[in-house]
């Protein structure tokens, strides 16, 4: 019987796997493999975003049509950012673009748009805490990708509350309010 206990042995297994992944990505980039949008998914589920944003930028250097590396990448450097809030607001406009390409390259895509809608209010309301023109430039942004969601899915309520919120903002932000 194995010295090491039940939690341990599943912390030693789910490192092995990780190892193998990550070695598995890196020989088949090494013999001229492509890598895909889902390992980088699955890499950046595992922990390892830094590895899976290094793939993407690969990928979207081989192919900038590709909607779906834009929208992982988005979502990787939003990962990165979340363990490191500098990091967040300093790379804010990469994320919001690339959210933005994604959508620009695949408009019906309800996911990229929805998520386009929600890092572009997240934007806003940073551009709140500053710059009012940026702000009121942000917030139309913001209003344009919301009207888009319910452009493709008129039944989805979501998009409408947050337009709300955003439409009662003061008038000097970009909001309707007096």
């Amino acid at each position: 019987m194995s010295t090491l206990s039940y939690p341990r042995q599943n912390l030693h297994r789910a490192a092995l796997l990780v190892t193998i992944i990550v070695i598995a990505t890196l020989l088949g980039a090494c013999s001229g493999n492509k890598a895909t949008v889902q390992q980088a998914y699955d890499l950046r589920l595992l922990g390892n975003a830094d590895s899976a944003h290094v793939i993407l930028e690969q990928i979207i250097d081989q192919d900038s049509s590709n909607a779906a590396a834009w929208f992982e990448i988005a979502r990787t450097r939003h990962h990165l950012g979340l363990g490191n809030p500098r990091m967040l607001f300093g790379n804010l406009t990469e994320l919001v673009e690339a959210a933005a390409k994604a959508t620009t390259l695949e408009p019906d895509n309800l996911t990229y748009a929805c998520y386009y809608g929600y890092i572009s209010f997240f934007n806003s309301y940073v551009a709140f805490m500053g710059d009012q023109d940026l702000a009121k430039e942000r917030v139309a942004t913001t209003v344009a990708a919301y009207e888009h969601i319910i452009e493709l899915q008129p039944e989805f309520l979501e998009p409408r509350l947050f337009l709300v919120e955003l439409l009662t903002a003061p008038a000097d932000l970009g909001g309707d309010s007096l």
